[in-house]
């Protein structure tokens, strides 16, 4: 068993690897297979490290400056289990960072994991992807943390012409995944955020412009959260709860300016929006159907249906 705290570390396809003779204790990490070496001093491409590695320290991998980005310092992790209730920490620096792949958080210990932007203003560390069907994804595993980040799927037909037509999500949790979130902004993508097939996300500051969609999507079985503040303005649909999914906000909640519904509440589904500002949406500002239940207690609204206290459309409630 091994115990890693601080190091240096060198990445690099396996074909390169006999080139370089790393130092006493420096890693050599190869990317293509993914196995880890340690150096002597003296060994060509380093010793290798059993595929039991285990972290036992708390550590931070440094983006850009000791990896390239997300991917890079999650390839170099999957070559460790974290246990011993260490915490790893991806710490990325402000600056735009362009993807053409998703990042996918679905390493066996992300409960042990944090990945860490700019948590004062996520604007500052903007995630840029205008390829992929996703930008991040978390998929059914526990991710510890994540914050300060804002995921922009606007497209470039010139330099991306194969992402014009991809609908895009910014951020996604999805097969049974769950996750604790900072500040996060989605922008400029077809659904904002998805919580999806038995999900739960908690956040704390949500903001969503732009997106084509949706800002937000609760579906099948799901949960969220928003602790703190929320702002979903200018998409086509502000939140759209479906399928026997819980939408809470539980204060500073704006959802204004949206092209069609502020909030749809479908198929035995429940909102909870007390204390809300929910106005300006073209269709409806909320709308509730299929045996969904909506709470607007002392919430700002315009257009409504059903009206307010009464059933309508098929089972459809909301209460002020």
């Amino acid at each position: 068993m091994m115990m890693i705290s601080k190091f240096q570390n060198k990445n690099l396809p396996e074909n390169e690897r006999l080139s370089v003779t790393p130092d006493v204790a420096e890693l050599l990490f190869t990317t293509d297979d993914k196995k880890l070496y340690v150096g002597d001093g003296t060994t060509a491409g380093g010793i290798l490290i059993s595929d039991n590695a285990f972290i036992t320290e708390d550590m931070t991998l440094n983006v850009p400056a000791d990896y390239t980005d997300i991917n890079e310092a999650l390839d170099f992790l999957s070559a460790f289990r974290i246990k011993d209730n260490a915490i790893v920490t991806i710490q990325v620096a402000d600056g735009t960072y362009t993807y053409t792949e998703e990042i996918v958080i679905n390493h066996p210990d992300s409960a042990n994991l944090k990945i860490i932007g700019n948590e004062t203003d996520p604007t500052l560390c903007q995630i840029w992807n205008p390829v992929s069907s996703s930008i991040l994804k978390i998929e059914g595993v526990l991710l510890n943390y994540i914050d300060g980040f804002y995921f922009n799927g606007q497209s470039n037909s010139i330099d991306y012409p194969n992402g014009i037509n991809i609908n895009r999500i910014g951020f996604m949790i999805t097969n049974g995944g769950r996750a604790t979130a900072g500040a996060i902004r989605t922008d400029n993508c077809f659904r904002g955020v998805v919580v999806s097939l038995g999900a739960r996300l908690l956040i704390n500051q949500f903001m969503a412009y732009s997106n084509s969609n949706s800002g937000m999507i609760v579906s099948e079985n799901s949960q969220c959260r928003i602790k703190t503040s929320c702002n979903i303005a200018n998409n086509n649909t502000g939140v759209l709860i479906n399928a026997n999914s819980i939408f809470t906000a539980d204060k500073n909640t704006m959802l204004f300016n949206n092209n069609s519904y502020g909030v749809f509440c479908t198929n035995d589904s429940a909102a909870f929006l007390n204390s809300s500002i929910i106005t300006g949406n073209t269709t409806l500002d909320i709308y509730s159907e299929n045996s969904s239940f909506v709470s607007a207690i002392s919430t700002t609204c315009n257009n409504l249906s059903p009206a307010i206290n009464t059933q309508g459309n098929h089972l459809g409630y909301i209460r002020n």
